[in-house]
């Protein structure tokens, strides 16, 4: 945490000094720093760092969490939007493989 002028604490925005080992398809490995990682890749970064329990770390905790409730906001709201749509050029949707 930080301490403002006025005395108010915050978490300290950063990603200094951490790298993840990514595992490439060939078969390669590397390290990474985490923000290239959070810039490319930020849902899975986040889910990573919930999977293996470092989502606290002061590196994660600034982020981490608001990533993933966006992903699940969004996430909502793709489904709700799929239902609404019944029709197509005037020709009914199925919705289920029965319907079908």
């Amino acid at each position: 945490f930080i301490r403002s002028a006025n005395g108010v604490q915050r978490r300290r925005e950063t990603t200094v000094g951490w790298s993840l080992l990514a595992t490439w398809k060939d078969g390669s490995t590397s390290w990474i720093p985490l923000k290239d990682l959070k810039a490319s890749y930020p849902i899975e970064t986040a889910e990573y760092a919930v999977a293996n329990k470092i989502s606290e770390e002061p590196a994660f905790a600034w982020w981490a969490s608001k990533v993933l409730k966006t992903r699940n906001r969004l996430n909502g709201k793709i489904k709700s939007r799929y239902w609404l749509k019944t029709h197509k050029y005037g020709i009914e949707i199925p919705k289920s493989y029965a319907q079908a």
